[in-house]
């Protein structure tokens, strides 16, 4: 189970194909692009599906467009639907994702490096900060980065051993930090000011 709290940890999933796919090897590198896919679905699959051949690492894909809706294996890469991405998450050698806000702090929660494949600025941003706190690879811009180059980024993500370390840190500090309370007083504060 989960050692993690919010975020989706409790959410229920039953999923055998993936669940077989987790056990019967080393953490997959997990792939997918949110709901952003859709503004390029043809691009987003060739791109996640591409890199995951040439890495030649275990991957999970997951497209928001798939309706198929039960997972299916190929090789070294399982395709899934709907899960929930801290339950998952925390089961991978690393994350490929676009970056919206809730996806980098599940990503860094789980304590697995990742990397932003941005599709507009506010992503890049994100994944600069993950880059910056020394958990995940500088951002790729979705409309340039080829198969290759993913695939090569993923191996440094899965390879680079000071990248997991420091994302499990990451994780540590987050686990100890009440982000509620502290937004909380931030905005009372803010308010007081007014």
């Amino acid at each position: 189970m989960s050692h993690l709290s919010g975020l989706g940890a409790a959410e229920p999933w039953d999923d055998p194909v993936a669940e077989a796919f987790l056990r019967a090897g080393p953490p997959p590198v997990f792939l997918s692009l949110g709901s952003l896919e859709q503004i390029a679905p043809e691009r987003a699959r060739a791109l996640l599906a591409g890199a995951a051949r040439e890495s030649g690492l275990r991957c999970m894909l997951q497209f928001k467009s798939d309706r198929r809706g039960s997972s299916t294996v190929d090789g070294q890469a399982l395709t899934i639907g709907r899960a929930p991405h801290a339950r998952v998450f925390e089961r991978c050698a690393a994350i490929v994702h676009h970056g919206g806000a809730g996806t980098v702090h599940t990503a860094a929660a789980a304590g697995v490096p990742s990397l932003v494949v941005a599709f507009v600025d506010e992503q890049r941003d994100w994944g600069r900060r993950l880059a910056a706190a020394g958990a995940g690879h500088d951002p790729l811009s979705f409309w340039k980065v080829t198969p290759r180059a993913l695939a090569s980024a993923m191996r440094r993500l899965v390879e680079h051993e000071a990248l997991g370390v420091t994302a499990r840190a990451l994780a540590q500090r987050l686990r100890l930090e009440d982000g509620v309370s502290r937004a909380c007083q931030v905005l009372e504060e803010l308010a007081g000011r007014g």
